[in-house]
């Protein structure tokens, strides 16, 4: 006989303490640390791997975990077993009977009660909705973080095109003030010059001619910006007629030749093939392509270059159709990769800086592309640094067609070249005020030295002459002047480049610039590079004579008149 009224108390209390475990909504898993089998197990356990508990009584917890190992489990809880920490918590997940995976929380806690081995209690909570919903709360946070990135992008690409279009309309003001002030001095300076009584017959021609020379010029800067203005507006028609299309380009050879003259270039025209008498095309549009596209060609070529037109006519397709190709060659500057990109942009161009050399609104290859693409042409352009540029457009015409149906052709034309002519230098008259003083005039448009020294001279001063900054600076440290006017955008050095170098060196006399540039801004710019006064483009006499008897006082005050 044995008294078994403990056995009895523990199984009562083993029973009850099942009946919690079974109660739980979380899973509990007991298990041995030596043997790591199972010893026992609650209901939710076997809802959560699907195992029933007689089966789990014979398993091991790395038998639902089967990324661990025993080695791997075994350091897992050892932190239990030596008693560096209390319990574990971690998240993992268990595999379930039918082969899925559930994510859950695993609390792992050492109960060693006295008198009775070791033993380690998992709760394991099923955190299948958090994951969801972290998952879940991920994508949406990826999703703003794209939004708010995409967001940001176009921000920003929108502020930078913002800026480049406010860059590239105020680079653009500023070289239209440029090009419309400078042939506008010209024309108000030669005008007065024409008022002049005593003023020579040779002069009065020379002045006559240059105010028709710059009134031309501002007539095609208007008329480039309407024509942009009515290409953008869509009211540019097309007028197909019966055309020699030799004789266009003999047309813009004639139109170019006093400027390429001017510059010692040679303009060159060549036929390849043979050509017909006359084609259908609109050629009032060809011949503004061609003036731009030469004129360019004309402009940033070196004296002595010459410029090639290459013109030749073939059929294509049905009878009666064509493709006319018209080349301008030049051996100017060329242009970078950078500068190709932005060729046909509106408002763009290579020569930005204050030292711009070659002039122009930045609106000729963006009007000439339109006008092309119009006609239903293509242009094209290859160029190299150093070495030149050319551009090719190829436009479609109606060809002539005779009885036989055929295209009907005249032979090639001769070459037509423009060679190169100087013209005279114009005398100058004097007024009854009579100044003393060295004056040298720095100024690279030859329109505006001659009227500048026209007035000086009527003032008793005969100014020396320096085309750029660097002549300018050259000539002032060599032989000191009472007064430099100074052009502030000049070639190989700027005004105000040339400024700074004098006042650096130690030069203290007057110096005033000119400018074309009428901002508030500008004439700040021109003093805070050293200038003692500012005048802008065009030049009034009288405030030019008021300036310069103002400059030259202190040095000289025994005026005249």
């Amino acid at each position: 006989m044995y008294d078994i009224t403990q056995r009895k108390r523990a199984e009562a209390t083993l029973r009850q303490f099942k009946s919690t475990l079974d109660a739980t909504h979380d899973c509990v898993f007991m298990f041995h640390p030596e043997t790591l089998k199972f010893y026992d197990v609650n209901q939710g356990a076997c809802d959560q791997v699907g195992y029933a508990e007689s089966e789990l009584l014979g398993m091991h917890p790395y038998d639902i975990k089967p990324d661990f190992a025993v080695p791997k489990f075994r350091k897992l809880i050892a932190p239990l077993l030596d008693g560096s920490q209390q319990s574990l918590r971690f998240e993992t997940r268990h595999r379930h009977k039918d082969g899925h995976d559930v994510p859950v929380e695993v609390f792992l806690q050492l109960i060693a009660p006295a008198g009775e081995p070791a033993r380690v209690v998992a709760i394991v909570t099923d955190i299948t909705d958090r994951k969801l919903l972290q998952e879940a709360l991920r994508q949406e946070r990826d999703q703003l973080d794209l939004t708010v990135r995409q967001r940001t992008a176009d921000l920003e690409r929108a502020r930078n095109e913002a800026e480049s279009a406010t860059r590239s309309k105020s680079e653009f003001l500023a070289n239209m003030s440029h090009e419309v002030r400078s042939p506008l001095t010209a024309v108000l300076g030669y005008a007065d010059m024409l008022m002049d009584p005593e003023l020579s017959p040779d002069t009065a021609s020379q002045a006559v001619q240059a105010i028709r020379r710059n009134g031309t010029h501002l007539l095609a800067i208007l008329n480039d910006i309407l024509d942009l203005s009515k290409i953008e507006a869509g009211r540019i028609d097309i007028e197909l007629v019966a055309y020699s299309p030799w004789q266009l380009i003999q047309e813009v050879d004639s139109l170019l030749k006093v400027r390429a003259e001017e510059l010692n270039v040679t303009i060159r025209s060549l036929a390849r093939g043979t050509l017909p008498a006359h084609v259908r095309m609109d050629p009032t549009r060809v011949r503004q392509v061609l003036l731009n596209l030469v004129s360019n060609a004309v402009k940033f070529s070196d004296p002595g270059d010459t410029v090639e037109i290459l013109l030749a006519i073939e059929p294509k397709g049905e009878t009666g159709n064509g493709e006319m190709t018209i080349e301008v060659k030049d051996e100017g500057i060329g242009m970078t990769p950078e500068q190709l990109k932005l060729r046909f942009q509106p408002f763009r161009q290579a020569d930005t800086t204050t030292t711009r050399k070659y002039g122009g609104t930045g609106l000729g290859l963006s009007i000439t592309q339109r006008m092309v693409e119009l006609m239903n042409g293509t242009i094209d352009v290859r160029s190299e640094i150093g070495v030149g540029s050319s551009f090719t457009v190829r436009l479609p015409v109606s060809l002539p067609v005779d009885s036989g149906n055929s295209p009907g052709f005249v032979q090639q034309r001769p070459e037509s070249t423009s060679h190169v002519k100087r013209g005279a230098k114009p005398s100058m008259a004097r007024s009854a005020v009579k100044l003393e003083g060295r004056v040298l005039l720095a100024v690279d448009t030859e329109d505006i030295r001659r009227v500048i020294s026209f007035m000086l001279g009527r003032l008793g001063l005969k100014p020396d002459i320096a085309v750029n900054g660097q002549e300018a600076y050259q000539a002032a440290l060599k032989e000191p002047f009472d007064l430099i006017l100074m052009d502030m955008q000049m070639p190989v050095m700027d005004g105000y480049a040339a400024t700074q170098a004098l006042r650096k060196s130690g030069y203290r006399l007057k110096i005033v610039a000119l400018t074309a540039h009428s901002m508030s801004e500008d004439r700040e710019k021109c003093l805070n590079v050293g200038c003692d006064d500012y005048l802008s483009k065009p030049v009034n006499e009288q405030l030019l004579t008021e300036t310069v008897i103002r400059m030259l006082s202190a040095a000289n005050r025994n005026l005249s008149g």
